[in-house]
């Protein structure tokens, strides 16, 4: 009777799996000259830094954590004409921050460079789960109304834990003001490989209001 009580524990313990982050169950690793090859196909940034703005606001998406990799991609939609400045991320250590956009939706080039386009990078030094950290640098980046822009915000270093949560479906509302919406999206390795969805990027959004040039 014993063997059967231990054989029937057995049994029911195989049956559960533990949670794991996408970190721990990606199978995917890109070697160093895959990824040379993805990155060699971004785009530079065409942004003009110097221009006049309005009052400045912040977008809270999540900060609940619960999953991790290197980064996130998403959609964002600007309600006004905006101009976005930076982003705060939820990292831990030291760590650079690269950040991409696209016109249109991410959605579709989760696993490609093809069409995005390298806005700026800088190092933080992370706080950790829930504590967004911003990143040093200033985007200049003109959102225009009622248009979807993608965007790619990752940590470089494949052995980093970027800190983001477990979404309910793509491209779906989870954060908004007067100005801007943000949309659940994609988490994954860096660079340009996010195959886990859906996935809320835990952060901040920094944007003024007004436009900028684009030379």
């Amino acid at each position: 009777m014993k063997k059967i009580y231990l054989a029937c524990a057995a049994a029911l313990l195989s049956s559960f799996t533990f949670a794991q982050s996408d970190k721990e169950r990606n199978q995917l690793t890109l070697t160093t000259q895959q990824k040379k090859e993805i990155l060699a196909g971004v785009d530079p940034a065409k942004v003009m830094r110097s221009h006049s703005r309005g009052s400045c606001d912040t977008l809270v998406t999540e900060l609940t954590g619960g999953n991790s990799y290197n980064g996130n991609m998403f959609d964002m939609n600007a309600l006004n004409l905006l101009t976005l400045e930076t982003f705060s991320v939820t990292v831990d250590g030291t760590v650079n921050i690269a950040i991409y956009y696209r016109n249109g939706t991410y959605v579709g080039s989760t696993t490609t460079s093809a069409g995005w386009i390298f806005l700026d990078s800088a190092v933080v030094t992370g706080a950790g789960l829930g504590v967004p950290v911003q990143v040093p640098v200033s985007l200049g980046l003109t959102l225009t109304p009622s248009t979807t822009y993608g965007f790619y915000v990752s940590a470089t270093d494949p052995a980093a834990t970027f800190h983001y949560t477990d979404g309910t479906a793509v491209g779906t509302l989870h954060a908004s003001d007067a100005n801007l919406q943000f949309f659940e999206g994609h988490g994954g390795e860096w660079p340009f490989n996010l195959n886990n969805q859906p996935r809320v990027f835990n952060g901040n959004v920094i944007y003024c209001l007004g436009g900028v040039g684009i030379s």
